[in-house]
């Protein structure tokens, strides 16, 4: 008895509570609890149709190349609680035969992945791509150039091999930028493969255990570098000032050279063109100036017509008032103008934009301007719809009299309150809106609380 008493007074707090929260929280609060519900009835349907577990209770390796496998596994039967348990799988490796076989296949296409489809090893006159290794195969590879000259002396030999060695460098750059026309060398270009293959039978224990190929070979021939005209003519360029400069070194002053090969040259100092750059940072600027001028112009517009609805209420309030005590309307306008000076000048408030605009219907008065046209003035001048329709009524009270003003007024007052209002939950909504942001930032956090712990759970 004492449980369901408790919990009748616990429905009725729960109850009284709710009546005092607006609808839409409580379907914002039941859409975001539902949301975290799908998510983790999601999540835990993932966990179940995701498994790195296959058939036989076994682990899938990475191919050979690849990076060790970490698999985070839980345990069970070891005690009465699962353990977790981190599995590390170290990647396929090859078989001596498959090392072998890996090696012929990559022998046999080695020239057109270290030349592409634009050059020949019979003729190369730009640089070779010599990997270091094939990551995809899990390969390695070194690179040799060993020249081969014809017909020579030993000692001619072995001086050529001294200055041809390094025609080519072991990630592939050829050296022929000196070559002159015709000039050519030939010679083999070694490699030797290499892998990582399981261990010895013998020696299991061994697990660092590589597996080399034979000495590769690739006949080469080295020609001229190919320039355009512009780089022939730079290259030459470069070597007479080496010229120059090895033979001016006692000299003070290095000499340019004027003349090469039939083309009169001319040095000079690279120019500063930054100075370039500043009509445009102010062209930049001052078009950035002209938008910003355009925007600040568009919020005061909108602050002015929010402005001038809300204090529209009060000015058809005071019309009433004033015209209830006898007045005209163009007193009854003086009126609200001078008592509104008044007020400010002994308060120090804003001068609101209503009451610029009023200011002027006594003024044009005094200059003898026809009634009509100083209100139809004032209604153009604010151009909001509201203060166009009071015009209409004064305008149409002149004509037929003013008998039905007030009461007009007392409903276009009503009105007027209402629009207020609605104006006033506007604004309330729209900064209502500038904070929707900060808590869907709010909510995203609290899911992510949620949901990454429980994703990294289940991996």
């Amino acid at each position: 008895m004492r449980g369901r008493t408790y919990l009748r007074t616990l429905c009725g707090k729960l109850q009284r509570r709710l009546r005092g929260v607006k609808k839409r929280l409580l379907r914002q609060q039941f859409l975001a609890v539902l949301l975290s519900l799908l998510l983790s009835a999601l999540l835990y349907l993932q966990g179940l149709s995701e498994t790195d577990i296959l058939p036989g209770m076994r682990l899938l390796r990475e191919e050979p190349g690849r990076s060790e496998k970490s698999y985070q596994l839980e345990v069970s039967g070891l005690s009465e609680k699962t353990l977790p348990m981190e599995v590390r799988v170290s990647p396929r490796r090859y078989r001596a035969e498959e090392a072998e076989a890996v090696f012929t296949e990559l022998y046999q296409s080695m020239e057109h992945r270290i030349t592409g489809e634009t050059e020949s090893l019979d003729a190369v006159t730009e640089d070779l791509h010599l990997p270091s290794s094939f990551p995809e195969l899990g390969i390695r590879v070194s690179w040799e150039f060993c020249p081969e000259p014809e017909g020579k002396t030993q000692q001619e030999r072995d001086v050529y091999e001294r200055k041809y060695g390094s025609l080519i460098e072991e990630d592939g750059t050829v050296h022929n930028e000196d070559f002159s026309e015709g000039e050519s060398v030939s010679g083999h270009l070694r490699f030797v493969l290499s892998a990582d293959v399981v261990p010895d039978s013998a020696h299991p224990e061994y697990l660092d255990r590589r597996y080399h190929s034979l000495p590769y070979s690739l006949f080469v021939t080295v020609l001229p570098r190919r320039y355009t005209v512009t780089e022939s003519l730079q290259k030459a360029l470069e070597k007479e000032l080496r010229r120059i400069d090895s033979s001016t070194l006692a000299e003070a002053q290095y000499p340019l050279p004027e003349q090469l090969l039939g083309h009169r040259i001319r040095f000079s100092m690279p120019k500063n063109r930054s100075y370039l750059y500043l009509p445009l940072l102010g062209i930049l600027f001052a078009a950035g100036l002209y938008f910003r001028e355009q925007e600040n112009r568009k919020q005061e517009k909108r602050k002015r017509e929010r402005q001038l609805l809300l204090d529209y209420a009060e000015l058809v309030s005071k019309l009433n008032v004033y015209l209830g005590a006898g007045l005209t309307i163009r007193n009854a306008f003086s009126e609200i103008s001078s008592h509104y000076d008044v007020l400010r000048e002994s308060t120090g408030g804003e001068d609101r934009w209503l009451y610029r605009e009023l200011r002027e219907i006594p003024r044009k008065l005094r200059e003898n301007i026809p009634e009509s046209e100083v209100y139809r003035a004032f209604g153009e001048s604010i151009g909001l719809r509201p203060y166009t329709k009071l015009v209409s009524l004064i305008e149409q009270s002149r004509k037929n009299g003013s008998g039905e003003l007030r009461s007009l007024l007392s409903l276009e007052m009503a009105d007027a309150f209402e629009l207020r209002k609605t104006e006033a939950r506007r604004r309330g909504e729209e900064a209502g809106t500038k904070l929707l942001l900060p808590l869907l930032l709010q909510l995203l956090i609290v899911m992510l609380v949620i949901v990454v712990p429980a994703v990294t759970v289940f991996r």
